[in-house]
């Protein structure tokens, strides 16, 4: 299910730019007072499939849209008195009710020791998500997209991908095949080989923008993570598509990475 979360701010409000994280948290706490046993399930462990690897949270959250901001440097100041945010989960017709409520008229600080800005939700609305097998996509959150890369010290760590790079749909592909994977077998569902095998992924010819957002900033735990916003076509079966289009397409979606609007 998708959700538009219409957000009432106070005009003149400085909102760090890096506000996805501080976003994270917010949603994790509000699923935790409607339902803690949940929250610990997404926080700690997850939808791990059938293959070893880090699990799933199957769910996302859009950029904040603001339709009026002034940038200075690396903070936005707010010039509307509301804003919008879409979440994307991973749940059937039968939790609509349950995540409206946890969210409804929830307040949230966001921001860092800087600035700070209190967002109140004023209303919340399920929205439809077309599904089909051969769909215009436009990134709503920078997709995150890495290979492994063995550094000078002689350590695994993640190279993060520009759609324009060379084997990125290959990286793109396999990671929506195992959040499938995942997910079918949490769900005690199988999956046959052939139901990939006519995947495809296109990149568009339109703008590709980089966006470096920091995770955790100001801590020891601070790391940067590049996501890049672009327009693609994807075909591929409409479970595969629906995973992508509720869970998230790339990496690291529960952080607010990887939402996707069919254009």
């Amino acid at each position: 299910m998708r959700f538009r979360l219409t957000l009432h701010v106070k005009r003149g409000s400085i909102l760090p730019l890096n506000y996805q994280y501080p976003i994270s948290s917010w949603i994790y706490k509000c699923i935790n007072r409607a339902d803690s046993d949940f929250a610990s399930f997404l926080h700690e462990q997850g939808y791990n499939g059938a293959k070893a690897g880090k699990p799933f949270k199957f769910f996302t959250f859009s950029k904040l849209h603001v339709p009026e901001r002034d940038i200075y440097q690396d903070r936005m100041v707010i010039k509307s008195s509301q804003v919008y945010l879409t979440l994307s989960f991973l749940v059937e017709q039968a939790a609509e009710k349950f995540v409206t409520g946890v969210f409804q008229q929830q307040h949230a600080g966001i921001g860092d020791k800087k600035s700070q800005v209190d967002f109140e939700v004023g209303s919340i609305e399920a929205r439809p998500v077309p599904i089909g097998n051969d769909l215009l996509i436009k990134t709503s959150s920078p997709i995150v997209v890495s290979r492994p890369e063995i550094d000078k010290d002689g350590k695994m760590r993640a190279q993060f991908m520009s759609p324009e790079d060379e084997g990125y749909n290959d990286y793109f592909l396999k990671n929506l095949i195992n959040k499938y994977e995942s997910y079918a077998h949490y769900t005690g569902n199988s999956i046959s080989a052939a139901f990939t095998e006519s995947m495809d992924w296109t990149l568009e010819k339109d703008r590709v923008k980089s966006r470096l957002e920091t995770i955790k900033s100001g801590t020891k735990a601070e790391t940067k993570v590049r996501g890049y916003d672009y327009t693609f076509r994807l075909r591929a079966p409409e479970p595969m598509v629906r995973i992508g289009l509720l869970a998230g397409f790339g990496e690291k979606n529960s952080l607010g990475f990887g939402c996707g609007e069919v254009v």
